[in-house]
């Protein structure tokens, strides 16, 4: 496994080279925390790792190749892909039973990602997540706001 991990005081990037094989989702995880330590809240480096074991574990479960991932972040949003050897694009498929272990991944990166997708490469493909780095707070009219 390789890595590089360059930071300035608002923003840092992280690349990660994973082989094939079913530990890489667990140092995939570990190294989005890495990452993001110190920039991001605690709330969102569970969601990226999330995110990341999901996409991480979907490319060593279907693309049989290595895996390289890239994690970069700034104070308000974290950018992470997955590039592997497979050219099939991820396809939204449906659980059918509640225990059904496959068919959840694209329905969890709807709940999670501010935007994902993927996309083909030359020799492969890249699924990527945009994840926001603060929750969304809905506009309360001010009359509902509680006194200071």
């Amino acid at each position: 496994m390789r890595t590089a991990v360059h930071r300035t005081p608002r923003t840092v990037e992280g690349k990660l080279s994973l082989p094939g094989r079913s530990t890489s989702p667990y140092f995939a995880r570990a190294f989005a925390s890495d990452v993001l330590s110190g920039l991001a809240p605690p709330a969102t480096i569970e969601t990226v790792r999330l995110v990341v074991s999901e996409i991480v574990s979907n490319s060593v479960e279907h693309a049989a190749s290595s895996v390289e991932l890239s994690v970069r972040a700034d104070r308000a949003m974290v950018h992470v892909e997955a590039r592997d050897g497979s050219r099939v694009m991820p396809k939204r498929r449906a659980a059918h039973r509640p225990d059904d272990e496959n068919g959840r991944g694209l329905a969890l990166l709807d709940v999670l990602c501010e935007r994902h997708g993927a996309r083909p490469t030359e020799d492969g493909k890249v699924v990527w997540c945009d994840i926001a780095t603060t929750p969304a707070v809905p506009d309360v009219p001010s009359e509902r706001r509680l006194p200071r």
